[in-house]
């Protein structure tokens, strides 16, 4: 092989080489940046499930407030019905 040949495989082997470090190094910067974007992700869904934890906890306490307040309003209602039909029952009886 003569010294022509030999530099023309020289420079090949140094392109090649070359091409596989450039393509480590992206194939790095790749991995470090799909590293970064799924920690970002993870992060962002992690807060928004929070947020949506907090306000699903607040509007399930909005609604045991309210369904307190109904219950108290519905034994108020059952506690007058009751009290009518006492006095009814008292006043058929009383005419008797």
């Amino acid at each position: 092989m003569d010294e022509e040949t030999r530099a023309a495989f020289g420079r090949m082997d140094r392109y090649f080489e070359l091409g596989h470090v450039q393509h480590q190094e992206l194939r790095t910067e790749m991995h470090a940046g799909f590293a970064e974007l799924h920690q970002e992700l993870r992060t962002e869904m992690h807060a928004g499930f929070a947020e949506v934890r907090a306000e699903f906890k607040s509007e399930i306490g909005g609604l045991r407030t309210e369904f307190s307040g109904l219950r108290d309003e519905f034994d108020a209602l059952r506690a007058e019905f009751r009290s009518f039909r006492d006095w009814a029952t008292g006043k058929f009886a009383a005419r008797r």
